[in-house]
Formats: C-alpha cells, structure tokens, sequence
C-alpha cells in the first residue's frame, strides 16, 4: 500500500527497467503518487497509476506534480482529482489529474484514462505551465468534468480534456 506520496526534493534520476509497465507506481486512490518540487529531476521508464486527490481547495497533479522535471517514455493513468462541494465552498482548482508540469517535458509518453470532476477542471491528462514542453506523447480517454455547487450549476467550465496548455508551453505530436 502507498498511503502517502513519494516527494522527491533533490534533482535525481527514477528509472524503472526498459518498458512502461515493468516498474509500477500504484497509489491506489490512497495519494497523489509523485510530488517533484527538485529541477532536473527525471522520472524515466514508468507506470505511474491510481494517484488520486480530492478535499481541498487546490487540487493538483494526481499522477505526478512537477517543477522543472523531465518525464520520459512513462505511462500515466488512472489517476483521479476530484472536487468536494460542501455549504457554500466547492473544490475551485483541479489541474492535470494525470501530469501537472511547470516547467520541464512530458516526452514520449502515453497519457490515458486520468479524470478531473467537478470544480474548474483544467487538462485532465497534461496541464502544462511555465514554458513546458509535450512531445511525442499518445494522450487519450482523458476526461474533464466542470462542477456543481451546493446542488446546483455552478458554471465552472471545464477545459483540456487531454492536455491545457498554458503560459509559454510547446505542444510537439
């Protein structure tokens, strides 16, 4: 069981044996599976699966959150943000529920089934800021679902089903 996130605070190298599904990152909806906040940091050659955040007002990167970090030749999927409504508040931030990157690259990866409800969904598979960089990367069955409030239509939109681009990013299919 991974009940709580792997951090990684200092740039270094994560590399599982060649091949997407050899070495496996499973939070199984217990946690968000990396929190990379280290520059230089690349996560090569996983499974990055069932991260999963909800319950707050930001929510973020449920596979993996990163600054500056490069992510190559992994598979990321399954992972869930999902937004809490309760009284007058609802969960308002739920950005890249597969990859959240400021900064950095997603390069050759495949990016499938992550999700991101309610709230203002943004990128369910990639949310990309800050000059990052998407290429070569096969992003399918992501799914972005705007939200509702107190039982009613909030109008939160949703946006970037697969991934949101945001300020300064590069897109390469």
């Amino acid at each position: 069981n991974m009940a709580s996130q792997i951090v990684v605070n200092a740039a270094m190298h994560i590399r599982g044996e060649s091949g997407q599904t050899n070495a496996i990152v499973d939070a199984q909806g217990l946690a968000r599976c990396f929190y990379v906040t280290a520059p230089g940091t690349v996560l090569e050659d996983l499974l990055i699966r069932n991260g999963r955040l909800s319950g707050s007002l930001t929510n973020m990167g449920a596979g993996v959150y990163a600054v500056g970090t490069t992510i190559r030749h992994c598979a990321i999927e399954q992972n869930r943000l999902v937004g809490v409504s309760s009284g007058d508040w609802v969960t308002y931030v739920l950005w890249g529920a597969g990859a959240y990157l400021s900064g950095g690259s997603i390069e050759d990866c495949v990016v499938r089934d992550n999700s991101a409800t309610d709230g203002q969904p943004r990128g369910a598979g990639v949310y990309a800021t800050d000059g990052a960089v998407v290429s070569s990367c096969i992003i399918s069955d992501n799914n972005a679902v705007g939200g509702w409030y107190a039982g009613g239509y909030y109008g939160n939109a949703a946006y970037g089903g697969g991934i949101y681009a945001g300020s300064g990013c590069t897109i390469r299919l």
